[in-house]
């Protein structure tokens, strides 16, 4: 009941369009895409040698209706459906989305817009596209955020640049070890510390995004990802001041953050068997973590539920076509309750970090939240912490 009062979906007069609409407040959203090129680096990957570049989407809060230059935009491009469904096969209804059938809201002005709003960065997964988390980052930027998700080409799965170039990623299905993950997540931290420091100057903000009503304070950021990317951003952290939170959804860690440690507030939020006390990468950063720290878990989940296919796949009834397969990739848990589940996990922990509110969920009280398990006593300033 708390999902369907949360997210609304519609059926379009279009044939086959479903236009979503994020859990979260009344709060209508803009959006926008950018590629942002660095010059002073070249791609690592196969025989590109072209410089380096990424693909960001930033989804921004406008206020309430009556909204002015209304549109619709896909969820994915086609190209990225198609692949998609191609890489899904193995596990058969989850085949059957039609990711580019979905459609998304958004506005160019309302009437009651807000002044500047706090900046979060959001990483992907590894081999896996920024847009199967547009869901959970548009629920996130309504809740009062300016939300930027990244796409780390020739790591994800397919990336579509605006000239209408394709790359597709190179595959992690020959890795033997978790090590050789290292020299993605490097890429990454590399590609974080290019992407606050174009941000950083109002000029390429104004060129990149023309349509943002928003100033970017980049001096006070969070950050959160799934997997490579909650990894990759607590390796950006020991070295950013700037980034004044983390939260890693599910992701093992790799050095630095395992040998230093964090200053930072951080937030491990993980599926129930994925804690600091069975993944030794956790509970190496866990006793180096010298500011606020606490670990939740999200029950009756698997590594793919964070995100938003388990959402996709309960709009379209896949549980009722073939849940049992359907369940060994998202979990057993209801897609509408993950997604509203890691929503207010993610608004209750930035809150807290960068607008001073308290959350009882933060504190081991998850009324109204079964399925979130607090895994470990919380660590207060006044045990030590700072």
């Amino acid at each position: 009941m708390r999902f369907l009062k949360s997210l609304l979906v519609a059926n379009t007069a279009l044939a086959n369009s479903i236009i979503l609409k994020p859990p979260g407040p009344e709060v209508e959203l803009g959006t926008s895409t950018a590629e942002l090129i660095d010059y002073s680096r070249t791609n690592t990957w196969g025989n590109d040698t072209s410089p380096r570049s990424i693909i960001i989407s930033v989804f921004y809060p406008l206020g309430s209706k009556p909204c002015h230059g209304s549109y619709q935009t896909p969820y994915v491009p086609s190209v990225v459906s198609d692949f998609e469904r191609s890489y899904f096969k193995p596990y058969g209804a989850l085949a059957n989305i039609s990711y580019s059938s979905f459609k998304s809201q958004f506005h160019k002005k309302c009437s009651k817009g807000g002044a500047d709003y706090p900046v979060l960065i959001f990483s992907p997964g590894y081999y896996r596209t920024r847009l199967l988390y547009s869901i959970l980052a548009q629920s996130v930027a309504k809740s009062g955020y300016i939300v930027l998700t990244i796409d780390h080409p020739y790591d994800a799965d397919v990336v579509v640049l605006p000239s209408g170039k394709v790359i597709y990623g190179v595959n992690d299905a020959n890795f033997t070890s978790i090590e050789q993950y290292q020299p993605a997540i490097d890429v990454r931290v590399a590609d974080f510390a290019f992407l606050l420091s174009t941000l950083s100057r109002p000029r390429s903000v104004k060129r990149l995004f023309p349509s943002l009503p928003y100033h970017l304070d980049m001096e006070k950021v969070g950050m959160f990802g799934h997997s490579a990317g909650g990894a990759s951003l607590a390796n950006f952290m020991v070295s950013e001041p700037r980034i004044v939170g983390g939260l890693n959804m599910d992701g093992s860690h790799f050095p630095p953050v395992t040998e230093v440690g964090l200053d930072q507030p951080f937030l491990f939020f993980g599926q129930k068997s994925h804690n600091h006390f069975t993944d030794s990468s956790w509970n190496a950063t866990w006793a180096k973590l010298r500011g606020w720290h606490a670990e939740l878990s999200l029950g009756s989940a698997t590594h793919s539920t964070f995100g938003d296919l388990a959402l996709l796949a309960k709009v379209l009834g896949l549980r009722h076509e073939a849940g049992e397969q359907i369940s060994r990739v998202i979990g057993t848990i209801d897609g509408g309750t993950a997604m509203v589940d890691e929503r207010t996990v993610v608004v209750d922990f930035f809150d807290f970090v960068m607008k001073g509110k308290k959350s009882k969920l933060l504190r081991g009280d998850n009324e109204g939240f079964p399925d979130i398990s607090y895994v470990t006593d919380i660590c207060q300033p006044e045990d030590g912490c700072t």
